[in-house]
């Protein structure tokens, strides 16, 4: 069970005196320690790890801030999910370092290519950070300033980032390092660029041409059907285009001039 300690200061010594727990009668009130000189600076929340039985304890400003994480940690411990500050004081750069020494089984050109990535955007901001102090505001911070810089860094590359970030605090979940992503609710980058999608070139249009031996391959061009009638003319045949290929009046539409037609 964890308890709450109200932290008085008074000339740089300090004093808590517990607010939760049950104390001696002896113990000065508050109105006692203020008349004493002594002022409230703070209030202390401690507690023992359920797995090593250590006592830890945090410190808060606000008497609320301190009673939401008693709460918090007295939850976790009953849910049987509560994660040591030892694990969550490693730093990303520890932790990230596993994950790319097998923690993923990748191929060896995607695991060289999100190194790269880590190495580039992330490590230089996060690298030293406890991976548990890791907030959802620095990543979102982070992800912004890569959007900003779009242009310096390359298309896609607060995609690759956010991304990679994603896979990082999900395996942190995962291994119990971490109850929740602190990326959740950081909106993923769009890879659309300036608000606008990127633009693709639209098809040639131009007439393939087909080249002949022989001829000017410039000057040629594949046949079309308005130029069908003058290379019949030209020839004395007499071709339709109207009728469908294969039908029985397509197949009598060219004749040769002066041929004569066999009788039976």
């Amino acid at each position: 069970m964890a308890w709450i300690e109200k932290v008085f200061e008074r000339d740089g010594a300090k004093r808590r005196i517990g607010t939760t727990s049950k104390g001696s009668k002896d113990r000065p009130t508050d109105a006692q320690m203020r008349a004493q000189g002594w002022k409230v600076t703070g209030y202390l929340v401690g507690y023992r790890e359920p797995s090593s039985g250590r006592r830890v304890s945090r410190t808060f400003p606000a008497k609320a801030d301190a009673e939401t994480f008693r709460r918090e940690i007295e939850r976790s411990v009953a849910a049987g999910d509560y994660i040591s500050r030892s694990d969550r004081a490693v730093p990303l750069r520890e932790y990230v370092g596993r994950l790319l020494h097998g923690g993923w089984n990748l191929a060896p050109s995607t695991i060289a290519s999100q190194r790269g990535t880590y190495r580039r955007h992330i490590d230089p901001v996060l690298g030293h950070r406890p991976i548990g102090a890791i907030t959802r505001h620095e990543l979102a911070d982070l992800i912004a300033r890569l959007v900003a810089s779009e242009n310096a860094h390359g298309r896609g590359t607060s995609v690759a980032t956010y991304e990679l970030l994603a896979k990082i605090m999900n395996a942190a979940v995962r291994d119990g390092v971490l109850n929740r992503s602190p990326l959740a609710g950081v909106a993923r980058p769009s890879a659309r660029r300036n608000g606008r999608p990127r633009s693709i070139p639209a098809p040639s249009r131009r007439s393939p041409r087909r080249s002949i031996p022989g001829s000017d391959r410039r000057s040629y061009s594949r046949p079309t059907a308005a130029s069908a009638p003058v290379r019949s003319a030209a020839s004395g045949c007499r071709t339709s285009t109207s009728p469908a290929r294969g039908s029985r009046s397509s197949s009598r539409s060219a004749r040769w001039r002066g041929w004569p037609r066999s009788r039976p």
